[in-house]
């Protein structure tokens, strides 16, 4: 006959099987995504929407400018009709430079688009930023909820007991376990919308954290980031619209008179002449006469010059937002480094492992030093989250987030998104 205390046993351990079984099926049931998959499906979709201007037609090789056809009649008399067939021909040097100039005004057109639909970069982020912190911080505020509540219960049978307890203290308890309840609700509620903005439909899938950028590894890229300055998009723009002030010059160079002007057959009736006198064949060579228009290239000129004024000024501009936002990234840094050595002198790990080897451990001094500890790791993950952000703020400021430059500045490689 089995014993009751087998029995218990015996189902406890069913149960403990069962529960080992239900939390293995719900981990094959999670999803995982990782920073390189979100970013490799964003720069998908990125690619998917670029303009295509394969599809414009420009001006073809034509010869001829255009047809003329005149007729007149001598003195009125129908017998000595004249007719005049005349061909007009092109500059083609001219057409082809002003090919050329619209190829590059399309391809600007493009390039702006693509920089406009590429500015959203950073939205996504921040989001594994934020997904990747969540996942740290809930289960760090969860225990600290149940310590709060196991607190809030103890210090309650303590004032029952009239043991002396202000009911002022059991009040802050609640106070402080209303907050970090609301804390938790909010991480809940900022998770949903991180992975409905970054198309992720499952609230349990898991972000993998293997390969994530290092805080040792973010202070090397920032130091290095100077050389993405030149990169920057609005410094290619600058290099556009100088580069078409320069075609713009050319084709005003060569907007001059065509030397070969027109053709013309000319047919005059005149029935007292044979039919080889009748025709005639003429041909307009132009001297060359007309100058360049020397107003309009200066204007060029002083439109490029400001160009490229504004060019520097765009790279000092850059430059001294980087420096700023370095500095507070290297601020924080500091601060970390300051807590971590703060936290480690303080050892509040060891102080209470000698609490509960003394002979005065007691419920509530332990509670108190265990939500301590809890703190401490909240407090310096929270300034691991401000450490990131600032991280990808710097980068966004200076336009090295973009996804097509093919780089993961969330992996410890730096590895390439596609």
């Amino acid at each position: 006959m089995i014993s009751t205390s087998s029995l218990l046993t015996y189902t406890r351990l069913i149960s403990l099987i069962l529960m080992l079984t239900l939390c293995a099926d719900l981990a094959l049931c999670q999803q995982t995504y990782s920073s390189q998959s979100i970013l490799q499906e964003r720069l998908q979709t990125f690619e998917n929407t670029q303009t295509d201007i394969n599809s414009t037609r420009l001006p073809s090789k034509q010869w001829i400018e255009k047809m003329e056809f005149r007729t007149e009649f001598n003195e009125l008399d129908l017998e000595q009709q004249e007719y005049t067939f005349r061909l007009s021909f092109k500059n083609d040097k001219l057409r082809q430079q002003q090919n050329k100039l619209f190829k590059m005004q399309l391809s600007q057109i493009v390039n702006e688009s693509r920089l406009n639909l590429d500015d959203h970069a950073q939205v996504y982020y921040d989001a594994l930023v934020g997904w990747y912190f969540m996942q740290k911080k809930q289960p760090l505020y969860a225990q600290k909820a149940r310590l709060i509540r196991d607190k809030n219960k103890l210090e309650m049978a303590l004032f029952r007991d009239d043991q002396k307890l202000n009911f002022n203290d059991v009040l802050k308890v609640n106070d402080r376990l209303k907050d970090i309840e609301l804390q938790l609700y909010t991480l809940s509620n900022d998770k949903f919308n991180l992975l409905d903005g970054l198309d992720v439909t499952d609230t349990s899938s898991v972000l993998n954290e293997a390969n994530w950028i290092s805080l040792s590894r973010i202070k090397e890229v920032i130091e290095a980031l100077d050389n993405l300055i030149q990169t920057h998009p609005d410094i290619g723009i600058q290099d556009d619209k100088i580069a078409l002030l320069n075609q713009e010059y050319v084709v005003e160079e060569k907007d001059v008179d065509n030397i070969l002007d027109f053709a013309q057959i000319r047919y005059q009736v005149d029935d007292k002449l044979p039919i080889e006198r009748e025709l005639s064949l003429g041909v307009s060579i132009v001297i060359p006469y007309k100058q360049v228009n020397q107003a309009k290239l200066t204007e060029i000129e002083i439109q490029k010059l400001e160009q490229q004024i504004k060019q520097k000024d765009i790279t000092t501009a850059l430059q001294a937002e980087l420096d700023a936002e370095r500095t507070e990234l290297l601020h924080l840094l500091q601060k970390h480094d300051f807590l971590t050595t703060f936290i480690a002198d303080e050892n509040l790990i060891l102080l209470k492992s000698e609490y509960l080897a003394s002979d005065q451990v007691a419920p509530l001094p332990l509670l108190n030093l265990e939500l301590m500890i809890m703190d401490r790791n909240i407090e310096l993950l929270e300034l691991e989250e401000d450490i990131y952000l600032q991280y990808i703020n710097t980068l966004d400021n200076i336009d090295a987030l973009r996804l097509e430059n093919n780089v993961n500045y969330l992996d410890g490689n730096l590895a390439p998104i596609r």
